[in-house]
């Protein structure tokens, strides 16, 4: 199994969402943090010093196990779970860091009414997703020289079942949330032809000296934002489950 986040720094677009993260979490940082689909922990670590203790939660049982012998913080604690199945009494967490994982959630909605409820009251979540729909007329060009089904089995390789635009992701969070800051990092040209938008991201990153973006899939876009807790709905159960649902009224 490679290591998540050995690969992904390698990537300009990774160093500058992960700095990003890091950036909002120092904003706020204080008491217990939650950091959802925490992989091999660097993340956890990296935010582990704006806060009094860190929790990481992985459902891979081997990054997990990497995460315990690599990240040594004596405020940080991995546990094997998942963002449908959180383990932790109602407002426990005065920060939840939930990155790139949306766009991996069949019903969004009811995990971020969940996130509310695990956090404190004027607690915190700190999230982004790579699952921005790409423009009307990049898909129309992709799919006049045959290449999208290509792109599609490409975002179902990497379990993006869910697919958002701009708004309707805005709208989504602000159920339960306050936005109070946003970050859209996305390329300054989206060109449908992968290698010569490639070969320009190359090229103005040597000019610039820092990321303009690449091709969709992983598009290059990327949505973060950072809210407060709204006030809290209703817990009901759900009747086919005897995992606890939560939904806005």
């Amino acid at each position: 199994m490679k290591h998540q986040f050995r690969t992904e720094l390698k990537h300009p677009f990774h160093k500058r969402r992960y700095a990003t993260l890091i950036h909002l979490c120092k904003s706020y940082g204080k008491g217990v943090m939650l950091d959802i689909g925490c992989a091999e922990g660097w993340l956890t670590h990296w935010c582990s010093k704006y806060v009094e203790k860190a929790v990481g939660i992985e459902m891979s049982i081997p990054k997990v196990k990497r995460a315990i012998r690599e990240v040594k913080d004596p405020n940080t604690d991995f546990v094997v779970a998942s963002f449908e199945y959180l383990p932790f009494r109602s407002n426990l967490f005065d920060i939840i860091i939930w990155s790139e994982g949306p766009e991996h959630a069949t019903k969004p909605e009811i995990v971020l009414n969940r996130l509310a409820h695990l956090l404190k009251e004027n607690g915190v979540l700190i999230s982004s997703t790579m699952g921005i729909e790409p423009p009307f007329y990049y898909k129309v060009i992709r799919r006049l020289i045959g290449a999208y089904n290509k792109d599609l089995l490409e975002w179902k390789k990497w379990r993006h079942v869910t697919v958002f635009t701009v708004s309707k992701f805005k709208k989504l969070i602000s159920k339960f949330f306050t936005i109070e800051r946003e970050v859209f990092l996305r390329p300054l040209l989206l060109i449908p032809i992968v290698r010569i938008q490639s070969l320009f991201e190359s090229v103005a990153y040597k000019v610039l000296k820092r990321y303009v973006g690449s091709a969709w899939p992983g598009f290059g876009a990327l949505l973060s934002w950072q809210g407060k807790r709204k006030s809290i709905a209703k817990e009901i159960k759900n009747k086919h489950s005897n995992l606890t649902l939560l939904f806005s009224y």
